[in-house]
This record gives C-alpha cells, structure tokens and sequence, in this order.
C-alpha cells in the first residue's frame, strides 16, 4: 500500500530570530512495494519525491525529471538568470512568498 506524505510543503520556522527550514517528508517505501506497484510510485513522483529503501535501508530516491533538471541546476550554484536552466526560471516565476512571512520584505528595504 503506498504512503502519503504528511508534509507535502517546505517549513520554515523562526527561533531566535533565526530562520531555518526543513526539508519536506518524502514517502517511504520498501523496494518490494515498490516492485509491486511501480506504476503508481511512478505517477506519485510527478508530484513528490519518493524514497526506496531495500532491507530497511534507504538505497534510492525516484524524482521526476524536472525536479532533477532543477536539482543539477541549483547544485552549478548559477548567479545569473539568463544562465539559469529553463525550468529554475520557470520555478521562480511562479513563486510566492507565504503571506506569513511578508516581514521579510522589510529586510531587503
């Protein structure tokens, strides 16, 4: 049976003026699960990265393309857009800042 996972967006939480993130809970799944429903694990990681662990163990992590593209593009540590990977461009176009942490705005001022 396949999992969801509970946290499916980043979390930022601020402690002592300092904010930190935390890395989203990826599904889990061992790799006879897996095997057994690989189409399904294969549509899931459209949307979600999804862990495989082999012998309790984790071995693999399945993604899809574009999050890998995005991946590769981040780890090159690119400074300027016009050198960034189409689909890093693209994420930032879309992104919105959560309205909860708007007080950041007033640090770039």
């Amino acid at each position: 049976m396949m999992r969801d996972s509970a946290i499916t967006e980043p979390n930022y939480k601020s402690s002592l003026g300092i904010l930190t993130y935390e890395m989203p809970v990826m599904p889990r799944v061992d790799s006879l699960e897996f095997q057994h429903n690989f189409g399904a694990f294969l549509r899931q990681a459209q949307h979600e990265t999804v862990e495989i662990t082999r012998h309790g163990r984790r071995e693999f992590v399945l993604m899809s393309a574009d999050h890998y593209d995005w991946l590769k593009a981040a780890a090159q540590r690119t400074d300027l857009t016009a050198n960034a990977a189409d689909v890093v461009v693209d994420a930032l176009e879309q992104a919105e800042m959560d309205p909860e942490h708007a007080v950041l705005n007033n640090l770039l001022k």
